[in-house]
């Protein structure tokens, strides 16, 4: 389930007030984990014992952009949809995918969770976009990294560290990013039709001149409720342009007379692929390259619910993936997937469980002995979101 938002004491500290404070729950010994808008507090594993929320909603600011030198730095705070309207001012954009789920994402909660979507097919993920970066560490020093470094961690990439930290090692405040040239018009080819015939066209397409963005299998149960299918059956495959015309017209020539083509001017999900899955269901992160996403997710022996009813939005060259399932799917059904997952070479994070018991019955990979050093090495008196990070202490 997460965390629980309204059993957790909060307290939202203007930027001024960040060491200071810091300081103070270093000297109370009390545990206590970093929160960006608050949104996404319910995924991933739950904090093991009482914990006080420190919200960066009110460091909010964007500090500086270098239009020429496609740089921005931010406060860990900002809303992601606020950056994108200011970017999108000058021309550009912070090629990021918001997060499935409701509600927006602060820029330190994307780093933190280190989540990139779809868009990673063309653009780096946003680990690769983080080029600087400011904190306090769990004892209230200041350190800063990338950029003009006026104190550093000597031997660790800090903003490697940080994303995808689950808010484990210190608190972001300030982040500098690459920005990308905004696409002048985005086109999107929606193509469906039998299983074998879109992984053809799939590999065609990776082996082509073309460019996309994004390149997503779409099982047909989140085709359909995205009205792309228009009753069609099979997967799809959403492919994402951003030279319509002649990328379209040799898409075309790509794809096979046995499927179903037709293009779409805006992005057919709503908000570049943030499918919206349900609070009380399933939501999994996998990443499996070169797996074959129908056969990984048929039926598991014995389970009435099965997974293949489930909304995925899976990478076609990337391997990653997100899953929706009802909640009526059972653990073990979960569990089996993973096992499948690893097989496969991949790896599975339950990102959201109907109830607290479904996800203890899906419990995270152990940590293993390097994440367990960095951790004592950051916060050596485990005060920063205890159990909060999946498969690390």
């Amino acid at each position: 389930m997460g965390v629980d938002t309204t059993a957790t004491p909060v307290v939202k500290p203007e930027p001024g007030e960040l060491g200071e404070l810091v300081r103070d729950l270093c000297s109370a010994r009390r545990h206590w984990m970093p929160s960006g808008l608050g949104n996404h507090l319910h995924w991933g594993p739950s904090v093991s014992v009482e914990t006080t929320t420190l919200s960066m909603a009110r460091c909010n600011r964007l500090l500086e952009h270098a239009v020429s030198d496609f740089t921005v730095t931010v406060e860990a705070g900002l809303p992601l949809q606020v950056l994108q309207q200011e970017l999108g001012r000058t021309g550009q954009w912070l090629a990021v995918d918001p997060p499935p789920g409701e509600g927006d994402s602060s820029i330190g909660g994307l780093v933190a969770r280190g989540i990139s979507g779809g868009l990673q097919h063309r653009y780096p993920g946003i680990r690769d976009q983080l080029i600087g970066l400011s904190l306090w560490r769990a004892d209230g020093v200041a350190a800063k990294a990338g950029g003009r470094v006026v104190k550093n961690v000597a031997g660790y990439d800090l903003m490697r560290l940080f994303s995808g930290s689950w808010g484990s090692l210190g608190l972001m405040q300030t982040l500098t990013l690459r920005t990308y040239p905004l696409p002048p018009a985005r086109c999107w080819a929606l193509v469906q039709g039998p299983f074998a015939e879109l992984a053809r066209l799939r590999a065609a397409l990776l082996r082509s001149s073309l460019t996309p963005e994004r390149v997503d299998w779409w099982s047909e149960s989140l085709a359909r409720r995205h009205r792309c299918s228009d009753g069609g059956a099979g997967p799809l495959l959403c492919i994402g342009l951003a030279s319509i015309a002649s990328q379209l017209a040799a898409l075309s020539r790509l794809a096979p007379s046995c499927l179903r083509l037709e293009a779409a001017e805006q992005d057919p999900s709503g908000s570049a692929a943030a499918w919206q899955p349900e609070r009380g269901g399933w939501l999994l992160r996998l990443g499996c390259p070169g797996a074959d996403p129908v056969a990984l997710l048929d039926p598991v022996s014995g389970d009435p619910h099965g997974l293949t009813g489930g909304e995925l939005c899976w990478g076609a060259a990337t391997g990653l993936a997100d899953l929706r399932l009802a909640a009526s799917v059972r653990p073990a059904a979960v569990a089996d997937l993973r096992r499948r997952c690893r097989a496969a070479g991949g790896f599975l994070v339950v990102l959201q469980a109907p109830d607290q018991a479904a996800r203890e019955a899906v419990p995270s990979t152990p940590p293993d002995a390097v994440s367990l050093a960095i951790k004592a090495a950051f916060d050596p008196l485990k005060l920063l979101s205890p159990g909060r990070l999946p498969g690390g202490p």
